[in-house]
Protein backbone atom coordinates (compact mmCIF):
# COMPACT_ATOMS: atom_id res chain seq x y z
CA UNK A 1 0.00 0.00 0.00
CA UNK A 2 2.55 2.10 0.79
CA UNK A 3 4.77 1.87 -2.61
CA UNK A 4 1.71 2.12 -3.95
CA UNK A 5 1.56 5.76 -2.60
CA UNK A 6 4.99 6.44 -3.27
CA UNK A 7 4.79 5.85 -6.91
CA UNK A 8 1.66 7.52 -7.55
CA UNK A 9 3.50 10.18 -5.71
CA UNK A 10 6.49 10.50 -8.02
CA UNK A 11 4.12 9.86 -11.16
CA UNK A 12 2.49 12.99 -9.91
CA UNK A 13 5.80 14.96 -9.51
CA UNK A 14 6.99 14.30 -12.55
CA UNK A 15 4.19 15.24 -14.61
CA UNK A 16 3.93 18.59 -13.05
CA UNK A 17 7.84 18.75 -13.36
CA UNK A 18 6.99 18.70 -17.02
CA UNK A 19 4.45 21.10 -17.07
CA UNK A 20 7.44 23.77 -16.86
CA UNK A 21 9.29 24.42 -20.67
CA UNK A 22 12.84 25.28 -20.34
CA UNK A 23 15.14 26.51 -23.82
CA UNK A 24 17.24 23.39 -25.04
CA UNK A 25 19.52 25.49 -28.16
CA UNK A 26 21.29 23.54 -31.18
CA UNK A 27 23.99 21.32 -30.43
CA UNK A 28 27.25 22.83 -31.62
CA UNK A 29 27.63 21.14 -34.53
CA UNK A 30 24.21 22.23 -35.69
CA UNK A 31 23.58 25.58 -37.43
CA UNK A 32 23.37 28.27 -34.84
CA UNK A 33 24.07 31.93 -33.54
CA UNK A 34 24.98 33.56 -30.24
CA UNK A 35 22.69 35.21 -28.21
CA UNK A 36 24.44 37.24 -25.09
CA UNK A 37 23.11 39.65 -22.69
CA UNK A 38 25.43 42.72 -21.94
CA UNK A 39 27.01 43.04 -18.14
CA UNK A 40 24.95 45.85 -15.57
CA UNK A 41 26.50 48.80 -16.05
CA UNK A 42 26.57 49.94 -12.45
CA UNK A 43 28.22 48.17 -9.69
CA UNK A 44 24.69 46.42 -8.48
CA UNK A 45 22.55 47.38 -11.10
CA UNK A 46 20.29 46.25 -13.08
CA UNK A 47 21.05 44.38 -16.68
CA UNK A 48 18.81 42.60 -19.13
CA UNK A 49 17.94 38.79 -18.54
CA UNK A 50 16.08 36.58 -21.03
CA UNK A 51 12.48 35.42 -18.94
CA UNK A 52 11.87 33.38 -21.81
CA UNK A 53 13.53 32.40 -25.09
CA UNK A 54 11.04 31.20 -28.06
CA UNK A 55 8.68 30.09 -25.15
CA UNK A 56 11.08 28.58 -23.06
CA UNK A 57 12.79 29.09 -19.64
CA UNK A 58 17.08 29.31 -19.77
CA UNK A 59 18.66 26.97 -18.31
CA UNK A 60 21.01 28.27 -15.85
CA UNK A 61 23.70 26.00 -14.22
CA UNK A 62 25.07 25.66 -10.52
CA UNK A 63 22.21 29.01 -9.31
CA UNK A 64 24.61 31.12 -11.84
CA UNK A 65 22.88 33.63 -14.28
CA UNK A 66 23.97 32.35 -18.21
CA UNK A 67 24.80 35.73 -19.82
CA UNK A 68 25.50 33.83 -23.45
CA UNK A 69 22.79 31.23 -25.20
CA UNK A 70 23.13 29.20 -27.91
CA UNK A 71 19.90 29.65 -29.97
CA UNK A 72 19.12 28.06 -33.82
CA UNK A 73 18.52 29.51 -37.06
CA UNK A 74 15.42 31.31 -37.53
CA UNK A 75 12.77 33.20 -35.45
CA UNK A 76 13.83 33.96 -32.28
CA UNK A 77 11.43 35.05 -29.73
CA UNK A 78 12.85 36.49 -26.29
CA UNK A 79 10.59 37.41 -23.25
CA UNK A 80 12.86 40.35 -21.08
CA UNK A 81 13.06 41.73 -18.27
CA UNK A 82 15.75 44.24 -15.97
CA UNK A 83 16.33 41.38 -13.60
CA UNK A 84 15.26 37.61 -13.53
CA UNK A 85 13.52 37.59 -10.10
CA UNK A 86 11.94 40.26 -8.27
CA UNK A 87 12.63 41.53 -4.61
CA UNK A 88 10.83 42.09 -1.21
CA UNK A 89 8.58 44.55 -3.08
CA UNK A 90 8.25 43.20 -6.31
CA UNK A 91 7.11 39.84 -8.14
CA UNK A 92 9.07 40.17 -10.78
CA UNK A 93 11.14 42.05 -12.93
CA UNK A 94 9.22 45.79 -13.00
CA UNK A 95 10.01 46.96 -16.96
CA UNK A 96 9.29 43.62 -19.34
CA UNK A 97 8.88 43.12 -22.76
CA UNK A 98 8.37 40.95 -26.05
CA UNK A 99 10.35 41.17 -28.69
CA UNK A 100 11.77 39.11 -31.86
CA UNK A 101 13.91 38.63 -34.75
CA UNK A 102 15.79 36.60 -37.38
CA UNK A 103 18.61 34.93 -36.29
CA UNK A 104 20.89 34.01 -39.18
CA UNK A 105 23.18 31.01 -38.82
CA UNK A 106 27.38 32.40 -37.40
CA UNK A 107 25.92 35.45 -36.29
CA UNK A 108 26.56 36.98 -33.13
CA UNK A 109 23.57 39.22 -31.36
CA UNK A 110 24.00 41.37 -27.87
CA UNK A 111 21.18 41.95 -25.63
CA UNK A 112 21.57 45.50 -24.00
CA UNK A 113 18.81 47.96 -21.92
CA UNK A 114 18.80 51.95 -22.00
CA UNK A 115 16.73 53.39 -19.23
CA UNK A 116 15.12 56.23 -21.49
CA UNK A 117 11.44 58.21 -20.96
CA UNK A 118 11.47 56.55 -17.75
CA UNK A 119 11.12 52.93 -18.41
CA UNK A 120 13.54 50.52 -19.81
CA UNK A 121 14.34 50.11 -23.51
CA UNK A 122 15.56 46.99 -24.84
CA UNK A 123 17.35 46.07 -28.02
CA UNK A 124 19.46 42.83 -29.90
CA UNK A 125 21.89 44.27 -32.39
CA UNK A 126 23.87 42.03 -34.44
CA UNK A 127 27.59 41.95 -34.94
CA UNK A 128 27.76 44.10 -37.80
CA UNK A 129 26.20 47.00 -35.98
CA UNK A 130 22.48 46.41 -37.15
CA UNK A 131 19.98 46.73 -34.39
CA UNK A 132 17.50 43.61 -35.55
CA UNK A 133 15.09 44.37 -32.79
CA UNK A 134 13.50 46.62 -30.19
CA UNK A 135 11.19 46.88 -27.21
CA UNK A 136 10.02 49.20 -24.44
CA UNK A 137 9.41 47.70 -21.54
CA UNK A 138 6.11 47.54 -19.56
CA UNK A 139 6.06 49.16 -16.17
CA UNK A 140 4.63 46.43 -13.97
CA UNK A 141 3.25 49.28 -11.71
CA UNK A 142 0.62 50.29 -14.42
CA UNK A 143 -1.22 47.11 -13.88
CA UNK A 144 0.10 45.27 -10.89
CA UNK A 145 -0.16 47.38 -8.46
CA UNK A 146 0.51 44.66 -4.90
CA UNK A 147 3.80 44.03 -7.19
CA UNK A 148 5.32 47.90 -6.81
CA UNK A 149 7.49 49.28 -4.66
CA UNK A 150 5.26 51.15 -1.40
CA UNK A 151 5.88 54.91 -2.92
CA UNK A 152 5.31 55.49 0.84
CA UNK A 153 8.15 53.77 2.60
CA UNK A 154 10.90 55.58 3.81
CA UNK A 155 13.02 57.61 1.92
CA UNK A 156 10.56 57.39 -0.97
CA UNK A 157 10.74 60.67 -2.77
CA UNK A 158 11.87 60.21 -5.81
CA UNK A 159 15.69 62.30 -5.16
CA UNK A 160 18.50 60.35 -4.23
CA UNK A 161 20.41 60.56 -1.17
CA UNK A 162 23.93 61.50 0.17
CA UNK A 163 24.65 62.43 4.11
CA UNK A 164 27.41 64.33 6.08
CA UNK A 165 28.90 62.72 8.83
CA UNK A 166 27.49 65.16 12.18
CA UNK A 167 30.32 63.63 14.67
CA UNK A 168 33.41 62.67 15.10
CA UNK A 169 34.01 58.78 15.66
CA UNK A 170 30.42 57.76 14.09
CA UNK A 171 30.68 54.12 14.51
CA UNK A 172 30.41 52.47 10.52
CA UNK A 173 29.25 48.62 11.89
CA UNK A 174 29.23 45.30 9.40
CA UNK A 175 25.66 44.44 9.83
CA UNK A 176 22.13 46.07 10.68
CA UNK A 177 22.11 43.96 13.85
CA UNK A 178 26.00 43.85 14.99
CA UNK A 179 26.64 45.56 18.14
CA UNK A 180 30.49 44.77 18.49
CA UNK A 181 31.53 44.22 14.75
CA UNK A 182 32.57 47.85 14.15
CA UNK A 183 34.64 48.17 10.72
CA UNK A 184 35.22 51.73 10.21
CA UNK A 185 35.26 55.03 12.23
CA UNK A 186 34.35 58.57 10.56
CA UNK A 187 34.87 62.33 11.38
CA UNK A 188 32.77 64.86 11.38
CA UNK A 189 32.23 66.22 7.97
CA UNK A 190 32.81 63.28 5.82
CA UNK A 191 30.89 62.19 3.21
CA UNK A 192 28.60 58.63 2.67
CA UNK A 193 25.68 57.93 -0.33
CA UNK A 194 22.80 55.84 0.63
CA UNK A 195 24.13 52.76 -0.56
CA UNK A 196 21.88 51.17 -3.59
CA UNK A 197 18.52 49.70 -1.98
CA UNK A 198 16.62 46.96 -3.92
CA UNK A 199 13.84 47.30 -1.91
CA UNK A 200 13.27 50.93 -3.40
CA UNK A 201 15.25 50.09 -6.42
CA UNK A 202 17.17 53.58 -6.18
CA UNK A 203 20.50 54.93 -3.97
CA UNK A 204 18.16 55.86 -0.99
CA UNK A 205 18.42 55.23 2.51
CA UNK A 206 16.24 52.59 3.82
CA UNK A 207 16.08 52.65 7.65
CA UNK A 208 16.13 49.33 9.85
CA UNK A 209 16.46 49.00 13.49
CA UNK A 210 17.68 52.94 13.59
CA UNK A 211 20.76 52.25 10.70
CA UNK A 212 20.87 52.95 7.28
CA UNK A 213 23.13 50.76 5.12
CA UNK A 214 25.97 53.76 3.77
CA UNK A 215 28.90 53.54 0.97
CA UNK A 216 31.85 55.91 1.03
CA UNK A 217 35.04 56.44 -0.04
CA UNK A 218 38.15 55.93 2.48
CA UNK A 219 41.72 57.56 2.57
CA UNK A 220 42.62 55.26 0.10
CA UNK A 221 42.40 56.73 -3.23
CA UNK A 222 39.45 55.14 -5.12
CA UNK A 223 39.10 52.36 -2.43
CA UNK A 224 35.17 52.34 -1.87
CA UNK A 225 33.55 50.62 1.46
CA UNK A 226 30.32 50.11 2.83
CA UNK A 227 28.54 49.23 6.03
CA UNK A 228 25.73 50.63 8.35
CA UNK A 229 25.58 53.64 10.79
CA UNK A 230 22.89 55.03 13.02
CA UNK A 231 21.35 57.79 11.01
CA UNK A 232 21.27 59.73 13.82
CA UNK A 233 24.92 60.27 12.97
CA UNK A 234 24.07 61.75 9.52
CA UNK A 235 22.80 64.83 7.88
CA UNK A 236 21.00 63.49 4.79
CA UNK A 237 20.91 65.80 1.71
CA UNK A 238 19.16 64.82 -2.00
CA UNK A 239 21.12 65.31 -5.64
CA UNK A 240 19.65 64.72 -8.73
CA UNK A 241 22.34 63.36 -11.46
CA UNK A 242 20.59 63.09 -14.55
CA UNK A 243 20.98 59.66 -16.49
CA UNK A 244 23.72 59.36 -19.07
CA UNK A 245 24.82 55.70 -20.22
CA UNK A 246 28.57 57.11 -20.62
CA UNK A 247 28.72 59.84 -17.92
CA UNK A 248 26.22 58.33 -15.13
CA UNK A 249 25.79 54.55 -16.19
CA UNK A 250 22.22 54.38 -13.85
CA UNK A 251 19.83 56.61 -12.72
CA UNK A 252 21.18 58.26 -9.69
CA UNK A 253 24.52 56.46 -9.92
CA UNK A 254 27.31 58.71 -7.76
CA UNK A 255 30.60 57.59 -8.70
CA UNK A 256 32.20 58.71 -11.77
CA UNK A 257 32.42 55.58 -14.50
CA UNK A 258 35.36 53.42 -12.98
CA UNK A 259 35.43 49.54 -12.55
CA UNK A 260 38.31 49.66 -9.62
CA UNK A 261 38.45 53.36 -8.89
CA UNK A 262 36.30 55.08 -7.22
CA UNK A 263 35.28 58.96 -6.90
CA UNK A 264 32.09 61.09 -6.55
CA UNK A 265 30.60 62.63 -9.89
CA UNK A 266 29.94 66.29 -10.32
CA UNK A 267 26.86 66.08 -9.38
CA UNK A 268 26.82 64.15 -6.27
CA UNK A 269 30.04 66.52 -5.14
CA UNK A 270 27.74 69.82 -6.25
CA UNK A 271 24.86 68.80 -3.40
CA UNK A 272 27.91 67.40 -1.01
CA UNK A 273 29.62 70.75 -0.70
CA UNK A 274 25.98 72.96 -0.67
CA UNK A 275 24.86 71.22 2.42
CA UNK A 276 28.44 70.83 4.02
CA UNK A 277 28.81 74.70 3.77
CA UNK A 278 25.26 74.53 5.55
CA UNK A 279 26.96 72.69 8.26
CA UNK A 280 29.87 74.16 8.76
CA UNK A 281 28.07 77.49 9.18
CA UNK A 282 25.46 76.33 11.88
CA UNK A 283 28.63 74.08 13.35
CA UNK A 284 30.67 77.49 13.52
CA UNK A 285 27.94 79.41 15.57
CA UNK A 286 27.50 76.52 18.02
CA UNK A 287 31.37 76.62 18.73
CA UNK A 288 30.75 80.88 19.13
CA UNK A 289 28.25 79.85 21.46
CA UNK A 290 29.71 77.70 23.70
CA UNK A 291 33.23 80.06 24.54
CA UNK A 292 30.82 82.80 25.22
CA UNK A 293 28.76 80.90 27.74
CA UNK A 294 29.83 81.64 31.09
CA UNK A 295 31.32 79.20 33.18
CA UNK A 296 29.20 76.94 35.93
CA UNK A 297 28.12 79.03 39.04
CA UNK A 298 28.99 82.44 37.48
CA UNK A 299 26.02 85.15 38.37
CA UNK A 300 24.32 87.17 35.84
CA UNK A 301 26.36 90.17 37.65
CA UNK A 302 29.79 88.22 36.93
CA UNK A 303 29.20 88.00 33.66
CA UNK A 304 28.53 91.55 32.26
CA UNK A 305 31.24 92.72 34.02
CA UNK A 306 33.93 94.00 32.16
CA UNK A 307 37.04 92.55 32.87
CA UNK A 308 40.31 94.18 33.95
CA UNK A 309 42.76 95.34 31.42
Amino acid sequence: MHIRKLLIFVIALSALAGCATYHHGPRESEPHATLTFEKAKAWLGSRPTPRKLNGGRPIHHLNVYRRTFRIGVGTMRLELGEDLEGDLFTCGPRYTCELSFEAEAGRRYLVSMLWKDEVYWYAVTADNGTKVAECKGQDACEWRLECCPNTSAPSGQGKIEGAIVTRDDALVYKTVDSSTRVTWKLKRGDTVVANYSRKLKAWQFYEESGRVQIAFLDETPGRLRGGWMRFDDLAKFTYDCKYDPVINPEPGYPFKPGIRIHNWNVCFQEARDVKLKELRAAWAEEKTAESTKAPPGASAQEQTKPKKP
